[in-house]
């Protein structure tokens, strides 16, 4: 009773100069990070009385719903997404990396058994790709390497055999889209061209040691050369030199996505080695659901035959159908003439 002796004012007013007391509501909505509940010095609550933050007024209401569309609150949450969105720009791939480590995020799912890999996934990849790339080129103990990579990205549900794969998946794509810009002219549409690219890129630009380049070396020889020879020398080497280094270059990279394909492969060994003693009901029972998915997929081939055969057959009785009524008639027009 004592709530209808008081109006909002009244009770603004009160909360103002610090008599009625404010409590957050203990609820996830976000409508109570902007609202909180009224209480007396006794301790006892306000019914229906709220108190928003924003704007320093007291509001009736029953539930959460009447005050969602309070401009305090469509404010609040505008706000909230907006810093969300600086958030996600400002943040470098090295602190994604460690946030990810500290602060487990949502488990990505799988489908069929095979990991479903988002674009924050990707990059996180991507970025621990390009810190081991010189290991896994040079074919440094594959298997550790990748267990490694598939320890910082143990939080999203991903093994080894997943980056594995992901990683054979990323090459053969490069590889189709870099031969197709050459055919056509035209740059790329895949998202992670540019990235995986650029990956490369970095492990050329390591491997580029140009004292190892045989024409850097025969121009050192020219070098030391007489004195009365050295110009003309000198001016031959830098030619033969630019157009070996050349291709040497292309060379070099065309050879890193062989490199890649050849590390990898040798991983696929001791993963197959090592999974065929670790874990064999793992194993058994993704090959069981392969052949069950093969059994499928068959037997929706043969229903298929079947279907097709049943319609051939339907055909042929419909055609029989038409000759037996055929004959019929002309046997008895015959029977009539007579």
């Amino acid at each position: 009773m004592k709530n209808l002796k008081e109006s909002s004012r009244e009770v603004g007013l009160k909360v103002l100069q610090g008599e009625y007391k404010l409590f957050p509501k203990p609820q996830r909505s976000t409508v109570w990070k902007v609202f909180q509940e009224i209480a007396r010095p006794d301790g006892t609550k306000l019914k229906n009385f709220h108190f928003c933050t924003g704007c320093k007024r007291v509001m009736r209401g029953y539930s959460s719903s009447n005050f969602r569309t309070h401009m305090c609150h469509v404010k609040y949450i505008a706000r909230m997404q907006k810093e969300a969105k600086e958030q996600t720009k400002t943040i470098s791939p090295e602190e994604t990396v460690q946030e990810n480590i500290k602060k487990p995020l949502r488990v990505n799912g799988r489908t069929n058994g095979h990991f479903r890999w988002s674009p924050k996934a990707t990059r996180l990849l991507f970025h621990l790709w390009s810190d081991n790339i010189n290991d896994l080129l040079e074919g440094r103990q594959s298997l550790d390497i990748l267990k490694k990579m598939a320890d910082n990205m143990s939080y999203l549900g991903v093994t080894s055999m997943d980056i594995k794969d992901k990683m054979d998946e990323t090459v053969e794509k490069y590889r189709q889209e870099e031969n197709k810009e050459k055919l056509t002219g035209k740059p790329s549409k895949w998202t992670s061209y540019k990235s995986v690219q650029k990956l490369l890129s970095e492990k050329e630009n390591k491997t580029e040691n140009f004292n190892d380049i045989p024409s850097l070396k025969r121009k050192h020889s020219f070098n030391e050369t007489p004195l009365e020879n050295e110009s003309e020398q000198q001016d031959e080497g830098v030619v033969n030199d630019a157009d070996d280094l050349v291709d040497e270059l292309a060379r070099l990279k065309d050879n890193i996505i062989k490199d890649i394909e050849a590390s990898l492969e040798n991983y696929e060994e001791e993963l197959d080695s090592q999974t065929s003693t670790e874990n064999p009901n793992k194993r058994a029972r993704l090959n069981r659901e392969d052949r069950l998915l093969e059994i499928k997929e068959k037997r929706l081939a043969i229903e298929s035959e079947k279907l097709v055969l049943e319609k051939e057959k339907l055909q042929v009785l419909k055609n029989l159908l038409k000759e037996i009524s055929s004959f019929h008639n002309d046997l008895s027009k015959i029977f009539l003439s007579k």
